[in-house]
């Protein structure tokens, strides 16, 4: 089946899951409040369950590539040197992202970008390596890092802890 005009509804991927779902519907609702022809009739399913219109036209969120690009960038993989440094002159690889969950402040206040590197390029807050190499770089937030901080009811309180640390990010760090 052919359409004459296809709807693509693109969502940032930083939104809660009941944000997702209300800025699509104020966004399609508000393309079917504009454009009625795009809506069909309501749709009864086989158990005679009635349902709203629906858009005659396929709508598409493109969650899927969003998290398949969160799942490539947070993934623990090593990609090859040579196509590491091709590849980040335009995405965020493991190892660029990487870079942002150092504890040393410096490190962590960079590469913010979740797809494309051109932000943090554009920005200033882009960094190729960590200082010790990722083999000798420590993951994690420096002022939690002790066993007891582990526990599930230490984590839940961490955002509420009252020391930001170096981690703020309205702060610049500068290395030495």
């Amino acid at each position: 089946m052919l359409f004459d005009m296809k709807l693509a509804v693109v969502l940032r991927t930083d939104l809660a899951n009941w944000q997702r779902a209300n800025v699509t519907a104020f966004l399609v609702s508000g393309i079917a409040g504009t454009v009625p022809s795009v809506v069909g009739e309501p749709y009864v399913d086989g158990s005679g369950n009635r349902y709203l219109p629906m858009f005659r036209q396929p709508v598409l969120v493109f969650e899927a590539a969003f998290n398949a690009v969160s799942a490539f960038t947070h993934g623990n993989i090593r990609i090859p040197s040579a196509a590491d440094r091709a590849l980040r002159w335009f995405i965020v690889t493991p190892d660029v992202h990487r870079l942002h969950h150092s504890v040393d402040a410096t490190e962590t206040n960079s590469n913010f970008g979740f797809a494309l590197t051109w932000w943090d390029r554009l920005f200033g807050t882009y960094r190729a390596e960590p200082e010790a190499g990722h083999e000798g770089m420590t993951i994690g937030v420096d002022q939690f890092r002790t066993r007891r901080d582990s526990r599930l009811d230490r984590l839940l309180l961490q955002p509420f802890h009252d020391d930001a640390g170096p981690y703020a990010i309205n702060r610049r760090w500068k290395a030495g």
